[in-house]
């Protein structure tokens, strides 16, 4: 029944678009603007992909508008029978699965949705008994039935799964040249420490400064090994989910034992060889995550967004303030992607519209997102907004301003890396 009905929705959509001039969805315009903001602005981009006649057309009626989502293109594909199965196959899944024998299974698109619809059709009891389907939005870590004990919905995800969402870049050199910026700044905090500095305690509770850079080196090492060695990859996340509660802070705990100087220079080793591995991908190319694959820039943009965070730990174990830079124009554009799976994480159901999030750069340039019209927006500065999605600060403590209920909700819930509802940080004492 699904499936026939996605069908009828794709030959309407089919039916209306016939007789348009052929449109392009609004990712080529959006990643233009995202590498030239000052000289092709988003404002230019989206009223670009609006002047369509094929989008004008059904932004301009709230009928049509109603019927057809805003980026119809990507949303129906080319492809009838594609887009009819996946609506069939859209009916059962929840955003994971946990099997019989003890796998944990994230959410990552049809394959997906192939792998949840055909595992209770496989066992012998049709999936009754002990159900596979026991996760929920608002209850992420809960498990029912016979295998509530298990910790596998305790696991601690690396990146968030939202970088995978972000539209391909036609050249990723331009975050890939950032994340190594990024990279270099912290190498230069950390370079000169001594052994005592390296024990020194983090924001991370349980986690010295050799803790920090020892997760970001195994880290680095996982992404290079799904770049350049898929089977070598896959066997990591295998090792991984027999230890699903404890297996990045067991990686973390293990190089923080290494002594400085190898330490040191394990990290340097494997991010420049992550380095090469993503200037040398293949264009277009897409590699394994633990979360759904990811091309080259997504991978580079996740990296630069965790290698900022542990920074910020390091710096404030030190007493160090870092100056903010443009860099965070990708950390902010992640975070502003990962509304909808803020919202779902905490088992609420995202808002329908897009929000206006205007931010400012700390070169003094303002950075936009989302509609202008919005009636719901975000404003501040952009390192505040940073610092919320990456739960390096609370609330109460930043400059952000919301406009709309839902708005302001989304600030109490940002969260730009994936897993459970992160904790986040305690406001501060006296506002200092």
């Amino acid at each position: 029944m699904a499936a026939h009905e996605a069908a009828r929705r794709w030959d309407d959509w089919a039916s209306y678009a016939v007789g348009h001039p052929p449109a392009l969805p609004p990712g080529p315009y959006l990643d233009r603007a995202y590498l030239d903001p000052l000289g092709y602005p988003e404002r230019r981009a989206r009223a670009e992909y609006a002047s369509q006649p094929l989008i004008r057309a059904i932004l301009e009626d709230p009928e049509l508008a109603d019927r057809f989502p805003y980026d119809p293109i990507r949303h129906f594909g080319p492809d009838r029978e594609v887009y009819s199965a996946d609506g069939g196959a859209d009916v059962l899944p929840t955003p994971a699965l946990l099997t019989l024998d003890g796998r944990w299974v994230e959410c990552g698109g049809p394959d997906y949705r192939r792998e949840f619809n055909a595992y209770p059709d496989a066992r012998d009891d049709g999936g009754q008994g002990a159900v596979p389907l026991v996760t929920t939005r608002r209850h992420p870590a809960r498990v029912d039935g016979p295998s509530r004990g298990s910790k596998l919905m305790q696991a601690r995800l690396i990146v968030s799964r939202a970088a995978a969402m972000l539209p391909a870049m036609a050249d990723p050199t331009p975050v890939i040249d950032d994340l190594r910026a990024e990279s270099d700044e912290l190498d230069l905090l950390v370079a000169e420490l001594s052994t005592e500095q390296w024990g020194l305690p983090t924001p991370a509770p349980g986690w010295t400064v050799a803790h920090q850079i020892a997760h970001l080196a195994w880290t680095d090492r996982s992404a290079l090994l799904a770049v350049t060695d898929a089977d070598a990859f896959q066997a990591l996340v295998e090792k991984a989910l027999t230890r699903p509660g404890s297996f990045v802070d067991e990686g973390a705990e293990e190089g923080a034992r290494l002594p400085v100087a190898e330490l040191l220079s394990t990290w340097r080793a494997g991010r420049t060889a992550l380095d090469t591995a993503l200037r040398e991908a293949p264009a277009g190319g897409r590699f394994p995550w633990y979360g759904p694959p990811m091309s080259a820039a997504s991978m580079a943009t996740a990296r630069l967004m965790e290698t900022w965070a542990h920074a910020l730990d390091v710096a404030d174990a030190l007493g160090v303030v870092r100056h903010p830079s443009d860099r965070l124009r990708h950390v902010a554009r992640l975070g502003v992607r990962t509304r909808d799976f803020a919202f779902g994480v905490h088992g609420l159901t995202p808002p329908a519209e897009e929000f206006r999030v205007e931010l400012t750069a700390p070169s003094g340039a303002l950075w936009t997102y989302g509609p202008e019209g919005a009636p719901q927006r975000v404003t501040g500065p952009v390192l505040d907004f940073c610092l919320l999605v990456t739960q390096r600060a609370n609330r109460a403590d930043l400059a952000l301003h919301a406009e709309g209920p839902d708005a302001d909700r989304w600030l109490g819930i940002a969260q730009a890396f994936a897993g459970p509802p992160g904790t986040g940080r305690p406001p501060k004492e006296d506002g200092r």
